[in-house]
């Protein structure tokens, strides 16, 4: 990770950095999530944190939330984070899903996650708590 920070080779592969930190997040949550944290704020920093937000929604939701709003700079990366941890929390929960939607202070994106969670529950698959 240090390596790939340092010379600068997320320009190369915008994802790369997120990538790393996801594979080493599914190792050792806590550490790359706190390493992560120490870095300086930024793009980088928010996109990896972004992507921590998902793999910690797949089984801690409320977790996810709170990451999202506490660690992330608003704009676009806090927004897909969003998203992405809505997504998965629905497919768990969509009545929880929708209360944290709900509580969203920005009109649109509050109506991007009511259309996702909306999008889950018409979903041929059984979505928890959708119906």
């Amino acid at each position: 990770m240090k390596m790939a920070i340092a010379n600068q080779l997320q320009e190369v592969d915008p994802g790369l950095s997120a990538s790393l930190i996801a594979r080493w997040a599914a190792q050792d949550f806590g550490r790359a999530y706190e390493w992560t944290k120490a870095q300086e704020p930024g793009a980088l920093r928010d996109d990896m944190l972004a992507r921590l937000a998902y793999l910690r929604a797949q089984s801690d939701p409320v977790a996810a939330a709170r990451l999202v709003a506490t660690d992330i700079s608003a704009g676009p990366a806090r927004d897909e984070a969003v998203i992405s941890v809505i997504h998965q929390w629905a497919l768990q929960d969509a009545r929880g899903a929708a209360l944290w939607a709900q509580s969203l202070p920005d009109e649109s994106l509050r109506q991007r996650a009511s259309d996702e969670i909306a999008g889950l529950a018409a979903a041929p698959f059984p979505v928890k708590g959708a119906r």
